[in-house]
């Protein structure tokens, strides 16, 4: 005798109040998407425009990279490589390594400014307010520069607006750091006046 098939097995139906309950994935779905989530890639020249210019970049969760720098300095004996260390580590094993993506951009940008300075030294013959050496300008067209709204431009096609923007950006920088030697003067002449070594000799001693 020939078994009949045996009918197909329909797919199961919640019953009436309440669903089946069944497993749950290993893994939760949301979480999971935010940890393979790629950061979006900077424009050239800086990091990705926001309402505060200043602004850290942020991580999933709100918090930012140096928020994040916050709370894992809380020994300051230790030093800033050791305390890299760790925050690598941390955001290595979190899935977070793209919050590194400002500070190699600033590094990248950095190593290319060096690059581009030492042949407009070599142009202008390390003397300011200097003329070009002969043939110099060609040699310098091509060569690029970040502006302060992170536009990159040539000194070939760098407009006067382009120039004076970059000018009134470096002379915030030369205000920025004349204002620092003055702080560490003051500080010399309080431990000189006081016939300390340091500043802290002279709260020990208040």
């Amino acid at each position: 005798m020939t078994r009949r098939a045996e009918p197909a097995a329909k797919p199961e139906q919640d019953p009436p109040g309440g669903s089946i309950q069944r497993p749950k994935p290993m893994v939760d779905a949301t979480r999971r998407a935010k940890l393979e989530a790629k950061p979006e890639p900077d424009p050239p020249g800086g990091s990705t425009p926001s309402t505060d210019p200043t602004a850290p970049p942020t991580r999933p969760g709100g918090s930012s990279l140096r928020d994040l720098i916050r709370e894992a300095d809380t020994d300051r004996t230790v030093t800033d490589a050791d305390l890299a260390r760790v925050l690598l580590d941390a955001l290595t094993a979190s899935g977070q390594v793209g919050l590194l993506m400002p500070i190699l951009t600033d590094e990248v940008r950095r190593v290319r400014r060096f690059q581009v300075a030492r042949i407009e030294r070599e142009t202008f013959g390390g003397q300011t307010g200097g003329e070009p050496a002969e043939g110099g300008w060609l040699r310098l067209l091509p060569e690029s520069l970040t502006l302060p709204d992170g536009r990159l431009v040539t000194w070939g096609t760098a407009t006067v607006e382009d120039h004076e923007a970059r000018i009134e950006w470096l002379n915030g920088q030369i205000g920025a750091l004349a204002a620092d030697v003055d702080r560490h003067e003051q500080a010399v002449k309080l431990i000189r006046e006081h016939g300390a070594t340091c500043l802290a000799e002279i709260e020990a001693a208040a």
